[in-house]
């Protein structure tokens, strides 16, 4: 595949962003009808740069038809894909909301779709590319230059990217998410940039908190003190501060333990539940 200078990708990048958003409030209102239940407007929307691709094989594609080497740079960025023997293509994205994943100097290396008809999975993220790479990329990041310079006390890692959005929404901007990978070193060594401290705030489920400890490694890997913060009754940060407000998040947030003490904790109810587990297979036994 030929390398093109990262310039024609760049701007295929954002002119495809460009073509979402447009659709957002054209054929995208259970698009808006989503978000705006997730508590945000449409100043957000706009603001944020949210998109919409059409329940379509060929929406995107049709835009640059005939035109090959702008339809292969789109192919490169993963936003559409050829079909096999064939100089025809097809979109990769369909009914999903579109958020535009920025570097830290704000440009467009990237996509993620979630969709609205429950489809699995929930969320695609576009390609790698000669400008995205998951495990260097975090979402949000380009949100801290509203800092104005400062360096925050800390930054705040999260999961989804709706959870981003609304934690910018009222003032946090020294929030990012690691869009569904396993934090790396690469992720840890950005973040350093800003702060020695990170407060972690996954899902409360097994799989938010397994890949909350696993992230301890590269965050210690640069002597990061490491905080973790769980939400009541499973709630993800965005649902939490739409039903309760950025008060009593903060409550919350200011009392975020240390991950060591979270862990050892974690492990004693581990242990516990197979302590009582296997009871009932001793008393048989015995």
């Amino acid at each position: 595949m030929i390398r093109r200078p990262p310039r024609s990708t760049l701007s295929s990048s954002s002119a495809a962003s460009d073509v979402y958003k447009r659709q957002t409030n054209k054929s995208g209102v259970k698009a808006v009808s989503y978000l705006k239940s997730r508590g945000f407007d449409d100043e957000d929307i706009k603001e944020n740069m949210i998109g919409f691709a059409p329940d379509s094989w060929n929406f995107l594609s049709a835009f640059v038809k005939n035109k090959i080497e702008k339809l292969d740079i789109l192919d490169e960025l993963g936003l559409v894909k050829k079909k096999e023997n064939s100089n025809n293509f097809f979109d990769f994205f369909r009914n999903r909301i579109i958020f535009p994943i920025k570097n830290r100097q704000g440009t467009i290396v990237g996509f993620a779709g979630r969709s609205i008809d429950n489809s699995n999975p929930k969320y695609l993220n576009s390609k790698e590319s000669i400008i995205f790479s998951k495990r260097k990329v975090l979402f949000g990041i380009d949100k801290f230059n509203k800092l104005k310079g400062k360096k925050p006390k800390f930054v705040l890692l999260v999961e989804g990217y709706t959870d981003v959005l609304m934690l910018n929404k009222i003032g946090f901007y020294n929030t990012v998410a690691s869009m569904g990978t396993s934090l790396t070193l690469e992720h840890s060594n950005e973040i350093k940039k800003f702060s020695d401290k990170i407060i972690i705030n996954f899902d409360s489920d097994k799989a938010g908190v397994d890949a909350a400890f696993k992230s301890i490694e590269p965050l210690f890997e640069n002597n990061f003190d490491v905080y973790k913060l769980d939400l009541p009754n499973g709630q993800d940060p965005c649902e939490y501060i739409q039903k309760n407000g950025k008060d009593a998040f903060l409550n919350l947030l200011n009392a975020s333990v240390s991950i060591i003490d979270s862990f050892i904790d974690y492990s004693k109810l581990q242990y516990l539940s197979l302590i009582h587990i296997s009871e009932p297979t001793r008393r048989y036994a015995i």
